[in-house]
């Protein structure tokens, strides 16, 4: 949305045809261009370069691996958010892995630019011949989130038997996200005498959720919607972003700039360069010493909200659609 703000840009929009039951009005805001077919019938094309990108276009940027291929004459950049495919491999499946691994093969000889919101990537991508002319790291911004709704948080947690403080933790729910040992860091929690639930947000992924076994005070709500997430974020005791690998960590980000208080994996990016609370996610006693910690501390999560709200501020989408444009005219 940041690139609306960009003057001297015409930004157009190449996408999937909507499939049956989704709402054709994506509000992208800017002219779209669909493709016939509806994902995921569409992807076969795409990545044999049947299905291009708009043939006016001087740049093609692609916000993920599964892009278009650029046109004759077009720049190509594409956004690579993390490279988690190749080191980290047990928490993918292995066909998801060998398309990745396919794609990014396909930017390699296509693609003029790399742009990445993480340093740790940059650090990656030059490992693998990419030259510092070629990325560019543009940090994410926070301000597309919406505003919480309260009322809507407090009506979907009554629903699901919760009426006081609560942990909370979104995510994908597959194996990578590390579900299993944030429970048994909750138990330790409960155990230690904190009686607040752990709340899961977030839709089914692949492989095992990591909730088999887990007590009733841990909540799974499923999917919801931006603004009730948003207040979900704000109102939190505390949130748990314990992932065994992330390229960013991009809900530390949205959860930091509602002023929440993190434990984030120590590999995380985003909680590194934001400073929240950072634990070894293979380390089940670590996460449940952090949270009993928070959530005997008034004072120190008070300091965290604080300090959160100060590392987030400049995190916006116009900060960074400028770096985008000025990347994109370095390369036409």
């Amino acid at each position: 949305m940041g690139l609306l703000t960009r003057e001297n840009l015409h930004v157009t929009a190449t996408v999937s045809r909507a499939g049956r039951g989704q709402s054709k009005d994506l509000s992208l805001l800017v002219p779209t261009h669909a493709w016939p077919l509806p994902q995921p019938f569409s992807q076969p094309f795409v990545d044999v370069g049947l299905f291009r990108a708009n043939k006016g276009a001087r740049v093609v940027h692609t916000g993920s691996l599964g892009g278009p291929s650029p046109r004759n004459g077009q720049v190509a950049t594409v956004a690579i958010h993390d490279l988690l495919w190749r080191s980290a491999t047990a928490t993918l499946s292995k066909r998801g892995a060998a398309w990745h691994k396919a794609a990014y093969g396909r930017a390699q000889r296509e693609c003029t630019g790399i742009v990445t919101g993480a340093v740790s990537v940059k650090d990656e991508l030059l490992a693998d011949g990419w030259s510092e002319e070629q990325i560019l790291v543009a940090p994410h911004g926070a301000d597309h989130l919406a505003k919480p709704d309260h009322e809507g948080a407090i009506s979907l947690l009554r629903r699901h038997g919760v009426s006081g403080p609560y942990l909370l933790t979104a995510s994908t729910l597959e194996p990578r996200k590390n579900l299993r040992r944030v429970v048994a860091a909750h138990a330790q929690v409960l155990r230690e005498g904190f009686d607040l639930p752990l709340v899961v947000v977030g839709p089914t992924g692949w492989g095992s959720d990591g909730l088999e076994g887990a007590s009733s005070k841990v909540i799974a709500v499923g999917q919801v919607n931006e603004g009730v997430l948003s207040a979900l974020f704000a109102d939190a005791q505390v949130v748990l972003s314990l992932s065994l690998a992330e390229g960013y960590g991009l809900p530390v980000l949205e959860a930091m700039s509602l002023g929440a208080v993190v434990v984030a994996s120590n590999t995380t990016p985003a909680a590194h360069e934001l400073g929240c609370v950072m634990v070894d996610p293979l380390d089940t006693e670590a996460m449940a010493v952090a949270i009993g910690e928070l959530l005997g501390n008034d004072e120190m999560r008070t300091q965290c909200q604080v300090a959160a709200k100060a590392a987030t501020s400049h995190r916006t989408w116009a900060n960074s659609a400028a770096l985008h444009e000025a990347f994109w005219r370095r390369h036409v």
